[in-house]
Formats: C-alpha cells, structure tokens, sequence
C-alpha cells in the first residue's frame, strides 16, 4: 500500500514539474529569454526613419537601410558574448545629403561591437569599444583628409567626441543594439502597448 502511494506520488511531483517554468496556458503574456547557442548567426534587416513635423504636418522624412548581423561567440549559464556588424549602410534620399553626411552615415558599417548580454540577453556592456573608437578615429582622420571644405573640421571634430568615452558609444552608437537587447527579461501581456521615449543631440 505504501509503494503504491509512493509511485503514485512520484507519478504526480513528475507530470507537474515541467509546468513549474512555463506561463499558464490561459494566460496572454509571454516571457522573453534569449536561448542562443554558441556560433549561432541572425540577421537582420533595419530602416530608420526621421521625421520631420510643422504646425502637425508632416514636412519631410530622411533615413537610412542597413543590414545587421549578430553572432554568438560565447554561451554560458550566465552571460553572452556577441558581436553585432552593420553592412551595407545607405541613406534613403541621397539627392538631398551631401557627400560628407552620407560619408558619415555609414562611419560604423563594418565595424564590429562585441558586447555582452545576461543570462535573459539583456544589454551589459561594449567590450571593445577602444577598438572601435580607433577604427572610427581613423575614418575620420581620412574623411579630414579627403574634404576641403572649412566646415567640415567642427562636424569631425564632433563626431570624434562623440566616440571618445564607451559610454557615449553605448549610449548614442549602440542605440539599435539597445533597443534589440531591452525586449529580453521581461514579461508582456497580449494587446498591452509598450512606449518609451528618447532623447539625443
């Protein structure tokens, strides 16, 4: 009698522990986790848009297509390490840039960010951004070089600023990976929006 309660305990602890992990069936929200494998690749393909309003109309628009490509260097129980690429890079109007913004438009297209996530893929840290800092430094350097315009030492100058420290790389270049990485961690229910707001120079 007792082996048979046993069993029969064991029967039941079993058939429940695999729901323990998973969201109710009846319930409308989803848990996003990232489950990535060691030299695992995604792409991606990204538009961004600008849009420009007066008095609520809207009075132009300009952006960019550019292809991404992320790839999983390392997977363990606790963090990630990616790489994420740009490729590709190109403005959507260039009939309206010039040949210096559109140079700069595509300033990190080939260069490589190695980051690192948590273990749910959330957004940590650039690893390397020394070394995208100097690569970018010296397509500015030749950008310099190139260009004979005197407006165009103030913009370079700028634009190396905005590369000297990892944490207006993070915050200004690695924008799109943010963005990506801050779905991760987190619970959302069916038909609920989600918004946020962003600011820069």
């Amino acid at each position: 009698m007792n082996h048979c309660r046993l069993v029969f305990g064991l029967f039941i602890l079993l058939k429940a522990a695999p729901g323990l992990g998973q969201n109710v069936v009846t319930d409308s929200t989803a848990t996003v986790v990232s489950y990535w494998d060691k030299g695992e690749n995604m792409k991606f393909s990204l538009l961004q848009k600008k849009e420009k309003y007066k008095d609520g109309k809207l009075i132009s628009t300009s952006g960019s297509t550019s292809s991404v490509t992320i790839s999983v260097l390392e997977a363990t129980e606790k963090s990630y390490i990616l790489t994420w690429k740009y490729n590709q890079i190109k403005p959507n109007d260039t009939g309206t840039l010039d040949t210096l913004t559109q140079k700069l438009l595509s300033l990190t297209e080939g260069i490589i960010f190695r980051y690192k996530t948590s273990e749910v893929g959330e957004f940590q840290e650039l690893l390397n951004w020394e070394e995208v800092r100097n690569s970018v430094y010296l397509l500015i350097d030749k950008l310099g070089e190139q260009s004979e315009h005197s407006g165009t030492k103030p913009v370079l100058s700028e634009t190396k600023r905005i590369f000297s420290s990892k944490e207006s790389i993070e915050q200004l270049i690695l924008r799109d990976v943010q963005l990506l990485h801050t779905l991760y961690g987190h619970e959302y229910k069916l038909n609920e929006p989600i918004t946020g707001e962003t600011e820069v120079p």
